[in-house]
């Protein structure tokens, strides 16, 4: 006869940013996760520390302090910072994924990020998008709970769906609906180094602005533009020409609005014209319906009263 497996409980913790920081197994220790900015860093877990170290969007290599011994470990991944290769006391460990992210994780090998960059969890298999808000199951090739952005939002018609069927041009790293690939390398040129290096300017841009937090550049004489751009207190931007990456210019509102020919605000984040003021505010349907028949129709004459015709026929 069969023996039934014991069925397993796992609790999960979240911050008041509603970020998953501790999960437990009833038969192992706590799980303790840290962030910086909105990725996983270190996580803790029994007596093992096991810490992420990035360039830029890259990740570089884990940090491992277990029983009080360091060791590192160095990755190499793809643009879609997903991990391919560990290598562990000259031992290479490959990793393959299958097209939504499935891959058999080694015992030996301690391995937090994975498919696309995004946490592993080795309980259960999922990947936990959105730093805690819906499991996706690699297996299944979906999630296990519904979008709330679905069916009328961004979350798509099937509040089930993993990137709408087609996990190799897009990502979701949050949950709530994807990214395309080339929208994600658009916001990878734009977020600023956390060593402070960039790519260089050119002139020639056209018209998506975006504003810039650390700026940087290769050249010396970008950096002395830079450096007196970041002195001022007035608000900068990018300005990106979509259809080349590579053409990025640190602009001002000054700048922003010679390029665009009249005043500029930033709006979510993006500089875009002040629209001219409109004369008046345009009328309802139902004014303007009524205006035209006003204008169109003519009056209808009044009958007379029977006392004025009777005094008419008596004058006559």
């Amino acid at each position: 006869m069969p023996m039934k497996k014991k069925a397993q409980t796992l609790s999960y913790v979240h911050d008041p940013l509603d970020r998953l920081v501790i999960s437990q197994r009833e038969d192992a220790g706590i799980t303790q996760m840290f962030y910086c900015r909105d990725r996983v860093s270190t996580e803790h877990r029994d007596n093992v520390r096991l810490q992420v170290f990035e360039f830029e969007e890259a990740i570089v290599s884990y940090q491992v302090l277990q029983n009080g011994t360091p060791h590192t470990l160095l990755i190499a991944g793809d643009e879609n910072r997903s991990t391919l290769n560990i290598l562990n006391n000259n031992q290479r460990h490959a990793v393959a994924y299958t097209p939504y992210g499935y891959h058999l994780q080694e015992a030996d090998t301690p391995q937090l990020l994975g498919f696309n960059g995004e946490r592993f969890d080795p309980f259960t298999g999922y990947y936990l998008l959105g730093n805690g808000y819906r499991a996706f199951n690699p297996v299944l090739m979906r999630f296990n709970s519904p979008d709330s952005w679905s069916p009328f939002g961004k979350g798509g018609i099937n509040a089930y769906a993993y990137c709408e069927g087609d996990p190799v041009n897009r990502v979701d790293p949050t949950g709530h609906g994807f990214w395309g690939r080339l929208f994600r390398a658009l916001l990878r040129r734009q977020r600023p180094s956390r060593t402070g290096a960039a790519t260089s300017a050119s002139a020639s841009t056209q018209n998506l602005i975006s504003p810039s937090r650390s700026p940087s550049v290769s050249s010396s004489s970008s950096v002395s533009s830079t450096a007196s751009l970041s002195s001022s207190s007035k608000p900068r931007g990018w300005m990106t020409a979509p259809e080349n990456l590579e053409k990025i210019e640190i602009v001002t509102q000054v700048q922003a609005t010679e390029r665009f020919g009249r005043e500029v605000r930033l709006n979510h984040g993006i500089w875009t014209p002040i629209p001219p003021p409109r004369l008046h505010r345009p009328l309802p349907m139902s004014e303007n319906r009524r205006l035209w028949a006003f204008t169109t129709t003519p009056p209808a004459v009044p009958p007379r009263p029977a006392s004025t015709l009777n005094a008419i026929r008596t004058l006559t």
